[in-house]
């Protein structure tokens, strides 16, 4: 069994280059560069027309053409890259055919299992076809971002516990400019998630409109998509953040928020009770009621809820990943 700094890893990066990705993308980030910085031997491949700065080995072929190639097991994503590799890390599910190499894989949540109308027909027949049942059944260790992930996992998918790993997330260092204070704009409430069912973005507005309140929501025709950056301020200025999801593997946007200590009211749906900041207020995401009624409490005494965060950065999560792999009986080398 090979020790974890001398195990050669493949890290999918492919959901680095994604741009609707959000918090799959976050975590593959933050995972990744803290691998490598604990000198692991970590090579990041990507697909795709446009090669990512931060990819040791790329394959420029177009991504559709890769994924009809996976899809119909022509090959597997090991297999496209020239490399000795032990194991095979997947941030996420996605197009892997059938690979040579072990796998492990990150878990965020279950929920295309557990609502599927909270997804479009074309996710819907994407997840069908990269048959995730089988994808996350077939990993050699499953990493969950939460303990609520974890349960759902053995409860839906029959996963065995000692088959499953709960990593602590982390928080990028963008997100840490306290500056972004000092010039406050009118009050606002800001939400995330215009355009997915799940985020629950009828709630945001019922509750802006019944409390008078401006409602600044990602990803709608007035916002748009916004920068890292601009993010960070919107989070630093905002009244409430409000994230009234019907369900969530973690939350990571909560943590950015409290970041300002700004206040934030959860949803009590997934693994939000257990995982939102210190600070946070719980409301139903079925009972609008309650969140203008939590609005209108903060608005009286601001200061009295101040969330925050416990959150630093990767390297937890890396130091828990090598040594969940340093466990795993992969001889070296069978690529």
């Amino acid at each position: 069994m090979g020790k974890p700094r001398d195990m050669n890893i493949l890290f999918d990066g492919r959901p680095l280059a994604d741009k609707n990705s959000g918090g799959v993308k976050r975590v593959a980030s933050g995972i990744v560069e803290a691998l490598k910085k604990q000198n692991e031997s970590i090579t990041v491949i990507t697909t795709g027309t446009k090669r990512l700065p931060s990819s040791d080995q790329h394959l420029g072929l177009p991504n559709k053409f890769i994924s009809l190639v996976l899809w119909l097991h022509l090959t597997s994503l090991d297999r496209l890259f020239k490399h000795n590799a032990d194991l095979l890390l997947l941030p996420n599910i996605g197009w892997l055919g059938t690979p040579k190499i072990p796998y492990a894989l990150i878990v965020h949540d279950l929920s295309f299992l557990i609502e599927p109308k909270w997804f479009s027909w074309k996710s819907r027949i994407w997840h069908y076809l990269i048959n995730t049942k089988k994808q996350i059944q077939n990993a050699k260790i499953l990493f969950a971002v939460s303990e609520h992930t974890k349960r759902d996992l053995i409860r839906l998918l029959n996963i065995s516990p000692s088959h499953i790993v709960v990593i602590p997330l982390g928080l990028d260092s963008k997100f840490q400019a306290s500056s972004f204070k000092l010039q406050a704009p009118p009050p606002y409430l800001l939400a995330l998630g215009a355009k997915d069912p799940r985020k629950n973005a009828a709630l945001s507005h019922t509750v802006a409109k019944e409390t008078g309140l401006e409602l600044k929501l990602i990803g709608d025709k007035n916002l748009g998509r916004v920068t890292d950056k601009q993010l960070a301020e919107l989070y630093a200025h905002a009244t409430v953040f409000l994230y009234p999801s019907w369900y969530e593997g973690f939350g990571l946007p909560l943590h950015e928020a409290a970041m300002y200590e700004t206040p934030c009211i959860a949803s009590t749906a997934g693994a939000l009770p257990e995982t939102a900041p210190q600070g946070t207020i719980f409301a139903s995401p079925a009972k609008p009621q309650h969140w203008i009624q939590a609005i209108k409490t903060i608005q009286k005494n601001p200061s009295l809820y101040k969330t925050t965060t416990t959150l630093s950065n990767w390297e937890p999560a890396a130091r828990q990943i090598i040594r969940s792999l340093e466990g795993l009986p992969i001889p070296p080398h069978q690529a």
